[in-house]
C-alpha cells in the first residue's frame, strides 16, 4: 500500500508525466497545480483522483491507479528513498480486482458499480491486457468475453458513451457491443463522476481506419475494389445507428427535436468562431510547421474571410429535418471491422466539448461528416498524395450514396439534395478546422491533411 507521504510527494512529479500521457486532454494548457483530491484504496492498490488546475483557467479531475508493488513497466517516479510508484493498470492483478468489482456490482466508499453480469466463480488472474489503441481512455480486454473503458478526464454529470450504450442496447441495435456494467464515483450527494464503462467484447480484426489502410495499401489509383462493398456497409450501418438513436419520442434524452432558427442561428456562430480559433492557433505556430505545410497554411490564412463566410447562409436556413442524439465523434477509429461487419463504439463525442455540448441533440450530418473526414485521413495516410484524391472521392461517394437511401425518410435527414449537400459541407469545413487545432496542440505533422481539406471544400485549392 503506498504512503500517505508518498500520496502527497506525486503532487509535485505527476504533472510532468501527465503531459506524456495520450489519454491527458489538455496538453495546449500549463498545469499551474496539481493536487490529490482524494484517493482510495482497492485491495491494496490506490485510485488516485486529481484535482488540476491551469495557468490558463479552467480545473479538470483526472483519475490515476498507481500501487508500489513492482510492474513490467518503467516506474511513473522512483523517489530518493527508493520507493518506486507505477501505474496500477499494468498489473494483471490489479486489472482482475477492477473485474471483478464493478461486475459484482460492488459499492466501497465513493465508488458505486452497477452490474447485469455475473462472473464465474474463479481463482487467480483473469487473462488481460491493456489496448495500445490511441485513444482519450484505456481499454482493458479480458479474455475475449469483455472490454473495460477506464475513464481519465472525469466530469459531473451523465457521461454520453454510457447513456447512448444503455439506449442502443436497450433498442436492440446489432452494431454496438452491449452494455454489461458501469463504475461511478460520488464524492459527495451532489457530484457523480462515471469512472468505468464494462462492455461485450466483439471479437474483430481491429479497427476500421486499421483495415482501411491495409485496403489502401493494395490500391492501383483506378479501382477501390472490395472496399467499395465495404464503404456502402458502412454508410448503411451509419443511417442504422441514426434510425435507432432517433427511434424513441417517449424519451425526452432521445426524442427527435426541431432544427429551429435558433439553431441555425447557433450553428453559423459555432463554425465562425471555431474558423477564428483555428485560423489563429495556425498563424501562431506557422514557423514550427515543414516548408509543405507552411505553403498549404498560408494559403488557408489568405483565404481567412472566405472561409469564415462560406456558410454565412446558415444563419438563416430553415430545414424540417429533426436534431437527434448521435456518435458525436464518428471516425474510422470508432468503428470496429469484423471480417464481416462494423461495430460502431465510443460514444463519448469529441473530448474538447464540454458535456453539454456533447450530449445536445444535433442533425445526424455531423457523424457523416466526420466520417467524410477519417476517409481523407486514410487517404492520405495509406497511398500517395496523387492516388489519394481519387480514393477519397470515390469511397466517399459510395458512402455517402449508401447512407442516404438507407436514410431515406427519415426525419433526422433533410428533404432535398441541396439542403444535404450544404448542411454535409457545412459540418466537414466545422471538423476540419477543428481537426488543425487538434494537430497543431497534438501532431503537428499530421496538420497538412485538414488544411488540404479545407482548401478543397471552398474550391480554391
Amino acid at each position: 500500500m503506498i504512503s500517505l507521504t508518498t500520496i502527497q510527494q506525486l503532487e509535485t512529479v505527476l504533472p510532468d508525466y501527465l503531459v506524456t500521457r495520450r489519454w491527458f486532454r489538455s496538453k495546449a494548457l500549463t498545469i499551474s497545480e496539481l493536487k490529490v483530491g482524494s484517493f482510495l484504496p482497492l485491495d491494496g492498490f490506490v485510485l488516485l483522483f486529481l484535482d488540476i488546475w491551469y495557468a490558463q483557467g479552467g480545473r479538470d479531475l483526472y483519475l490515476l491507479p498507481v500501487t508500489s508493488q513492482p510492474v513490467d513497466e518503467q516506474p511513473i517516479v522512483t523517489f530518493a528513498s527508493g520507493e518506486a510508484v507505477y501505474d496500477a493498470l499494468a498489473s494483471p492483478f490489479f486489472r482482475t480486482v477492477l473485474l471483478r468489482e464493478i461486475a459484482a456490482g460492488s459499492s466501497s466508499g465513493a465508488l458505486m458499480a452497477k452490474s447485469s453480469i455475473t462472473l464465474p466463480e474463479q481463482d487467480g488472474i483473469v487473462e488481460s491486457f491493456v489496448s495500445k489503441a490511441e485513444q482519450s481512455n484505456t481499454s482493458i480486454i479480458y479474455g475475449n468475453q469483455y472490454i473495460l473503458k477506464l475513464f481519465r478526464k472525469l466530469e459531473a454529470g451523465i457521461n454520453p458513451d454510457i447513456e447512448i450504450g444503455a439506449f442502443l442496447t436497450s433498442k436492440g441495435f446489432k452494431n454496438t457491443p452491449a452494455m454489461l456494467a458501469t463504475l461511478e464515483y460520488r464524492p459527495n450527494e451532489n457530484e457523480s463522476f462515471f469512472a468505468a464503462i464494462l462492455q461485450e467484447f466483439v471479437p474483430n480484426q481491429g479497427d476500421a481506419w486499421k483495415y482501411t489502410l491495409s485496403s489502401l495499401a493494395a490500391f492501383d489509383g483506378t479501382d477501390v475494389g472490395g472496399y467499395a462493398d465495404s464503404a456502402k456497409l458502412l454508410g448503411v450501418r451509419t443511417a442504422q445507428m441514426h434510425a435507432a438513436l432517433a427511434s424513441s419520442a417517449a424519451d425526452p434524452n432521445f426524442a427527435p427535436e426541431p432544427f429551429t432558427s435558433e439553431d441555425a442561428q447557433a450553428l453559423a456562430g459555432e463554425i465562425e468562431k471555431q474558423a477564428e480559433s483555428a485560423l489563429g492557433l495556425l498563424e501562431s505556430k506557422l514557423d514550427a510547421l515543414s516548408a509543405a505545410d507552411q505553403e498549404l497554411a498560408r494559403k488557408v490564412l489568405e483565404r481567412k474571410e472566405r472561409i469564415t463566410h462560406r456558410f454565412a447562409a446558415l444563419a438563416v436556413i430553415k430545414t424540417h429535418a429533426k436534431r437527434i442524439r448521435y456518435h458525436g465523434d464518428y471516425h474510422l477509429g470508432q468503428v470496429l471491422y469484423t471480417g464481416s461487419d462494423f461495430m460502431i463504439i465510443d460514444f463519448e463525442g469529441e473530448p474538447a466539448r464540454p458535456l453539454s455540448e456533447r450530449r445536445a441533440k444535433a442533425l445526424a450530418l455531423r457523424d457523416v461528416a466526420g466520417m467524410v473526414r477519417s476517409f481523407q485521413y486514410a487517404a492520405y495516410s495509406g497511398t500517395s498524395a496523387e492516388k489519394a484524391d481519387f480514393w477519397f472521392r470515390r469511397v466517399s461517394q459510395l458512402y455517402l450514396n449508401a447512407y442516404f437511401a438507407e436514410a431515406e425518410g427519415q426525419a433526422f435527414l433533410p428533404s432535398t439534395p441541396e439542403q444535404r449537400t450544404f448542411f454535409l459541407d457545412a459540418f466537414i469545413l466545422q471538423k476540419a478546422l477543428y481537426e488543425v487545432q487538434y494537430e497543431l496542440n497534438n501532431r503537428p505533422a499530421w496538420v497538412g491533411i485538414p488544411l488540404r481539406g479545407i482548401l478543397s471544400l471552398i474550391d480554391f485549392f
